[in-house]
């Protein structure tokens, strides 16, 4: 997958005013945003919310628009808004649904080796996504390029392969990254650190 420069010049126009070029900016990618949809569904929320892929997408891209935050600058920046947005949807639904009861639910975020495609049966709860974000925020602080590799591949889906190439980096940059990233997160949240 390349960033299309298609979409990357759609993007410029859109943050010009020009609407039409968003509508076609979505359109190339929007089998790509149901993809980390239908991971997030899969593997976070699979028993806090009724919620279908394309629903969790519109829901993500009206919620971006109403904020006035969709302000992608290529691919990649549109998929960390988008993944972020699809979050904090899948949040707040889980809440609304009453499924997260004051932290008892808590348990350590399991990092593995190919989140979210080989995540463990047990679906993270919110409280545990809402924690996991609150420490990426502070890894970004310590190590951005780490914060950005474990979100393109928490958030977003991407394979090590996938998010060097969003990123723009190597595959062994990115794969040092992603394992730092985990240590550091799995010793910030109390787990043991994963093995490689």
């Amino acid at each position: 997958m390349h960033d299309n420069p298609p979409v990357t010049e759609l993007l410029r126009q859109s943050r010009q005013g020009t609407h039409s070029a968003r509508e076609r900016a979505f359109a190339i990618v929007y089998d790509d945003l149901k993809r980390v949809a239908a991971n997030m569904l899969r593997h976070g929320f699979r028993r806090s919310t009724l919620m279908q892929t394309t629903m969790l997408v519109n829901s993500a891209v009206e919620r971006l628009l109403e904020r006035g935050a969709l302000d992608a600058q290529n691919r990649r920046h549109l998929f960390m808004l988008l993944g972020r947005a699809m979050h904090d949807v899948l949040v707040e639904e889980a809440r609304r649904n009453g499924s997260i009861k004051r932290g008892g639910d808590r348990r350590p975020v399991p990092l593995t080796a190919e989140l979210p495609r080989d995540a463990p049966d047990e679906p993270v709860t919110a409280n545990e996504l809402e924690e996991l974000c609150r420490a990426l925020d502070e890894l970004a602080g310590v190590d951005p390029d780490a914060a950005e590799v474990i979100r393109l591949r928490f958030y977003c889906g991407r394979t090590l392969d996938e998010t060097a190439e969003l990123m723009e980096s190597t595959l062994a940059g990115v794969r040092t990254n992603w394992e730092y990233g985990r240590a550091w997160l799995a010793e910030r949240l109390g787990g043991e650190p994963p093995t490689a």
